[in-house]
């Protein structure tokens, strides 16, 4: 399956409009669309803030995920990512398919308690 059809996928799955995946993206409606359609393929830049978004590994996303060199793939992640987030990835990526599910469910559920909400400021 192509990665506009994963990203159309995943979004479905988790009850997101495409305008709802741009606002939580950033990234134009319409590019999203065009993802969707296979116009373009997004950048790893993208894909990464897509998956994010979506709550999947950028993996799941790009059927060619191999083909990028993990040099490049570590260096992009650790960009925008925290000591914290970078230990969290590394723990992520050692889990099978189920731990990794596992884990989405339980990060996910994280998220809707109060007591470990960010502040707004």
């Amino acid at each position: 399956m192509s990665t506009g059809k994963k990203i159309k996928q995943f979004r479905k799955d988790k009850g997101m409009s495409q305008k709802q995946l741009s606002q939580e993206t950033g990234i134009a409606e319409i590019t999203i669309r065009q993802y969707e359609a296979e116009k373009y393929q997004p950048k790893i830049d993208k894909l990464r803030i897509i998956a994010a978004a979506l709550g999947v590994y950028i993996g799941e996303l790009d059927p060619d995920w191999s083909q990028i060199p993990f040099d490049d793939i570590e260096d992009d992640l650790k960009r925008d990512l925290s000591l914290d987030e970078q230990v969290i990835l590394q723990d992520y990526r050692t889990l099978n398919d189920n731990g990794k599910d596992e884990a989405r469910k339980r990060i996910n559920e994280l998220t809707e308690i109060p007591k470990y909400q960010k502040k707004e400021e």
